[in-house]
Order: structure tokens, then sequence, then C-alpha cells
């Protein structure tokens, strides 16, 4: 019997150790799953934005220009309307066409939620717009929308890919653009508009 006990001693020990060491590990990898978990637990993950450029299926870029009034416009300021945003220049017999449209265009389909945003990028002389070029434009027209001057080429120089004027883009109310196209095609840019006012109003 007194052989036999350090024997048994020696197995208690063993056995009370390996309970020890077991019920610390079974702590630490608790632990080390709760941090994890926690670290990778941000809630919903965030929907990725829309990538922004100024190509259709992109958000458009934004921008901030002065109108013929002096006030600062920018873009995005029209968020939740649908744009039609035109770069013309003055010297441009399109550019003119549109703008001689521009004004029934809006009366018609504003209650609808559409914006118009013109950018002069010229004026009658090729030279950059002036404050008085955007009031002559938007009187010979009776335009009563921003008339922006892009004094700096900063819009036409971002969103001219295609090298000609009128450039016409159509912006939804989530900013995306829709539609992009160099000239003025009165009855395409009206079918298109009309189509994405009543899509917006049937969502």
């Amino acid at each position: 019997m007194v052989k036999g006990l350090p024997f048994i001693i020696t197995v208690g020990a063993i056995v009370i150790i390996g309970i020890v060491l077991i019920a610390a590990i079974l702590v630490i990898k608790s632990g080390s799953s709760d941090v994890a978990t926690r670290a990778g637990d941000s809630g919903p993950a965030a929907e990725p934005e829309a990538a922004t450029g100024t190509r259709p299926g992109q958000k458009a870029v934004n921008f901030t220009l002065a109108d013929q009034d002096g006030n600062e416009v920018s873009l995005y300021d029209y968020e939740g309307k649908v744009i039609l945003l035109d770069l013309s220049a003055a010297w441009c017999g399109p550019c003119r066409a549109e703008a001689k449209d521009a004004g029934p265009l809006l009366e018609e389909l504003k209650q609808q939620g559409l914006a118009i945003l013109t950018v002069l990028v010229e004026n009658a002389d090729g030279n950059a717009p002036t404050p008085t070029d955007l009031r002559e434009w938007a009187g010979a027209f009776e335009l009563d929308f921003p008339i922006l001057g892009d004094t700096r080429n900063e819009v036409w120089n971002l969103y001219n890919e295609e090298d000609g004027v009128p450039l016409n883009l159509i912006i939804d109310r989530n900013l995306t653009i829709r539609y992009k196209q160099a000239g003025y095609n009165r009855v395409q840019v009206e079918e298109i508009l009309k189509r994405i006012l009543s899509e917006s109003e049937a969502s």
C-alpha cells in the first residue's frame, strides 16, 4: 500500500495537469474565436459605390460653375432629377437650335422631374464665355435654367471625348449617365428623356 501511494499521487497529478491544460486551451480558443467574429462583424456589407466617370453607365463626375446670375451651381445639386446636360458653344448652329427647343421642353416635362443645365464652353468669337455671354445666351432663347460658364475648359476637358458640340448627356435621378452623344437629335433626346422620366415615376 505504501509503495503504491507515490504512483497514485503521480497519476493523479498528471490527470489534474491534463485537465488544467485542456481547460486553458479551450479558453484560449474561445477567446480567439470571439475576437475574430467581432473583428469581422461590421454589420451588413456596404453596397459598393457606382464607378464615377463620364461615360454611360457611370455615376457622373460632379462639377461646379457660375451661372448667368453669378450663382455657383453644382451638377449634384440636381440629384433626384432627370438631367439634360448640354455642352454648347455660342457660334454653333445646332447648339442654338437646341437652345431654342430647351425652354418649351423644360416647360413640358419639369413637373415630371426634368432639369436642364447648359454649359457654355465658348462665346461667339471662340473665346472663354464671360458673364455677359451667359446672360445674352439665356436672354436670346428665354431660358430660365442655369447657363454655366466653362471659363477654364474644366467641364469640357472632363466630359468631352467626342470633340463636338453640342454634347448632350442624360443623367438619371441617381446621377448615372444614361445617354451621351455629340450633336443634337431632338427626337432621340426627347424620346430618351421621356422614357427615363416614366421609369422614374413607375419606380
